[in-house]
């Protein structure tokens, strides 16, 4: 095995040790009551495509704890938007939520060009994406997965 290769292989394994570590984080936290660091872009969890949750888990404990453990890291962030894998899971499970009280505080122009009107919080369990035709809008927009 040349040298690179072997670099290379340890790397891949440093990679998958930080994966599991994470979930392991993320699987502590759920036995508990506290939020969960939010891990950065570049991290291999946000690269892949994350896992269906089965049917038999809707609306299981371990599903519902985990919802409301991404709403409570979601607002501590704050943020109005936290996907699984943000905090080191790899399931397509995303909570969002824009308080009135955060909406009010934008100015009418920017909160008209961002479409932004308040919603309560919701789980959605296994999302699928559709691209819709329409206007499109440009502005700012934050990501917990980048920092800054």
């Amino acid at each position: 095995m040349s040298a690179g290769t072997k670099e290379r292989e340890q790397e891949r394994e440093q990679e998958r040790e930080q994966e599991r570590e994470q979930e392991r984080e993320a699987r502590r936290a759920l036995r508990g009551d506290k939020t969960l660091p939010i891990v950065s872009a570049g991290d291999p969890v946000l690269r892949t495509r994350a896992t269906e949750v089965a049917e038999s888990k809707l609306g299981s404990p371990e599903l519902l704890n985990l919802v409301e453990l991404m709403i409570a890291t979601m607002r501590a962030a704050p943020g109005v938007g936290l996907a699984a894998p943000q905090i080191g899971l790899p399931l397509r499970v995303i909570v969002l939520e824009d308080p009135a009280d955060v909406v009010e505080t934008l100015e009418g122009e920017a909160r008209a060009a961002r479409g932004r009107v308040a919603f309560p919080v919701i789980a959605i369990v296994n999302p699928v994406l559709h691209l819709a035709e329409g206007e499109t809008a440009t502005f700012f927009e934050g990501c917990l997965s980048v920092p800054g």
